[in-house]
């Protein structure tokens, strides 16, 4: 019968506060000015909504504040048939009492009491039938109350019905009782029941029809040895009268044919319809200073909007410049300190490799004939053997090794140690430290030479390693020098390549470190960002409800 499917299109908000029964949205409502019986797309009214929930508050206080209580929906059910389905008493006491019809009917043709008999709501049927409800309407199908509660085996409602009056003999439009409904139903109690009410409606109505045409002072003999004699006794004429309350307050007396009260009725209505005008103007006014002042409302808050976009956009800005600041300044600072780090690593090896080379320069004599060289693939034996004076100060031990001038340091003769020792026991004007010096920086100043002489022409030239050697040296001995010299000067090629890649490796992990750090702090940036959007977000979101 009802629908309660909600369309913002099509209902107010009197209908939203009906829906949930908020009386006092209703009565500000009320107060406002509202039209009350403005229907939905199912053509339901706010009366319509709080008598199918139940909310008796409500009803009364838009009955009280003169809605149409007989306006029907599209299905033509009134809010007194919606209180009849759902068993809603105090609603439909309330309703009656503003003066809804219970012998109305809707689409189907059902009265208040059909459908009060369908649902089995003993309460309202026997409110219905306190007003004076008919028992005896049928619907389209020609049911009446007590057909369809007998169809549906309410036996309760039956047993009320007919305790009310209500005729089982009745036949609907395919010739059933209601005696025949039950017996279609199977219902063995009703139907017995029902049979039991036929025969004493039969005694009843033939005891009644024989009191009604005879005298009160006569009785009827029957005698069967005689004919019989009928005396006629003239009828008794009844009037119809009315009980009503005329203007002064006072109950008083009229033939239930004629009306005292019509002229007291167009007054009403004459009144009524004034102020139906003067409510329809009012509630003109108010509407178009509600809109006046929402339109204001919405300035001002588009207004304040726009101005929280500014301040939220001004703040992310800001923020994001001066996270932008510390990211480059903690970059600048790590780079600083990795470059601090790295020169600090370059100059501790520097002052490694400077304290071997002075080590070596300490170490050193002043003659060569006190260390024995090792012997180099490139130098001929015979030449080692007959003339070992004659050999460069550094060698090779194989072709593989790039520490040659480590192991010249730390490889020397016995014999040559034992030798140096008892010569510097035997010299005393001059030390070994001092004759080691000089001898390292002539051999250094040679290398530079024979290096500077190489670089200038192609042709090789002769180098002499220690200023008492002859000048008669060979060739073989030449390249033997040669080959010492380069052997030295690939061990610092070497040594200056290694710390060369060490640099790099260390600069690549410090940029490496310092690109996560970076990375983190714009993740931290971005999320910073993400929670300002959100607040601006939902700030919009507020206003907007607000709104």
């Amino acid at each position: 019968i009802y629908k309660g499917g909600l369309e913002d299109g099509h209902q107010t908000a009197l209908h939203r506060a009906a829906v949930v029964g908020n009386r006092d949205a209703i009565s500000a409502l009320i107060h406002g000015g509202c039209a009350l019986d403005l229907q939905d797309k199912e053509g339901n009214t706010a009366l319509h909504e709080v008598s199918w929930h139940g909310f008796s508050s409500c009803v009364k206080l838009l009955v009280k504040a003169g809605a149409n209580v007989q306006v029907k929906n599209k299905a033509g059910n009134t809010p007194l048939h919606l209180a009849c389905q759902n068993g809603h008493s105090q609603t439909a006491r309330i309703l009656l009492q503003g003066g809804a019809l219970p012998a109305s009917k809707n689409n189907a043709g059902d009265t208040c009491l059909h459908i009060a008999a369908r649902y089995n709501h003993l309460a309202m049927i026997k409110i219905l039938l306190g007003s004076f409800c008919s028992v005896t309407e049928k619907n389209q199908i020609g049911d009446t109350a007590l057909h369809v509660a007998a169809a549906l085996n309410h036996k309760k409602t039956v047993n009320l019905l007919l305790e009310a009056g209500a005729d089982a003999n009745i036949r609907n439009n395919t010739g059933h009782t209601a005696l025949d409904k039950a017996q279609d139903n199977n219902n063995r109690d009703l139907a017995i029941l029902l049979a039991k009410s036929n025969q004493l409606e039969h005694v009843f109505r033939r005891e009644y029809h024989l009191h009604e045409r005879g005298s009160p002072s006569q009785r009827v003999i029957h005698s069967s040895s005689s004919s019989q004699e009928e005396e006629e006794t003239p009828g008794k004429a009844y009037q119809l009268y009315t009980l009503y309350r005329d203007k002064d307050g006072q109950i008083k007396q009229a033939p239930a044919n004629d009306c005292h009260c019509k002229p007291l009725i167009k007054t009403l209505e004459n009144k009524l319809k004034a102020t139906k005008m003067e409510m329809r103007s009012e509630m003109h006014t108010v509407q178009e200073e509600m809109n006046c002042r929402l339109g204001r409302i919405e300035q001002k808050n588009k207004h304040q909007i726009k101005v929280l976009e500014k301040l939220m956009q001004e703040r992310v800005s800001a923020e994001t410049m001066e996270c932008h600041y510390q990211i480059n300044q903690r970059a600048t600072l790590e780079r600083m300190e990795d470059e601090r780090k790295q020169v600090a690593a370059t100059n501790a090896v520097k002052n490694w490799c400077m304290s071997k080379i002075q080590d070596l320069e300490v170490r050193m004599p002043a003659e060569t004939q006190f260390y024995k060289p090792l012997r180099s693939p490139s130098v001929d034996h015979s030449l080692v053997d007959s003339d070992p004076e004659g050999l460069p100060l550094l060698s090779l031990i194989s072709e593989e090794s790039s520490s040659s001038l480590a192991t010249y340091v730390n490889v020397t003769a016995s014999s040559s140690l034992s030798t140096s020792s008892k010569r510097y026991n035997d010299s005393d004007t001059e030390p070994v430290p001092s004759l080691a010096w000089k001898h390292s920086r002539h051999l250094k100043d040679r290398i530079k030479t024979h290096h500077a002489q190489t670089q200038q022409s192609n042709t090789m030239k002769t180098l002499e390693v220690f200023s008492q050697r002859p000048m008669e040296a060979t060739f073989t001995q030449e390249r033997a020098n040669l080959h010492a010299m380069e052997v030295t000067q690939r061990f610092f090629e070497t040594v200056s390549t290694q710390l060369e890649r060490w640099y790099e490796r260390k600069l690549q992990e410090e940029q490496k470190v310092a690109e996560q750090k970076a990375m983190q702090d714009r993740a931290s940036l971005l999320e910073k960002i993400n929670t300002l959007e959100e607040e601006l977000q939902k700030l919009r979101t507020n206003t907007n409800i607000n709104f």
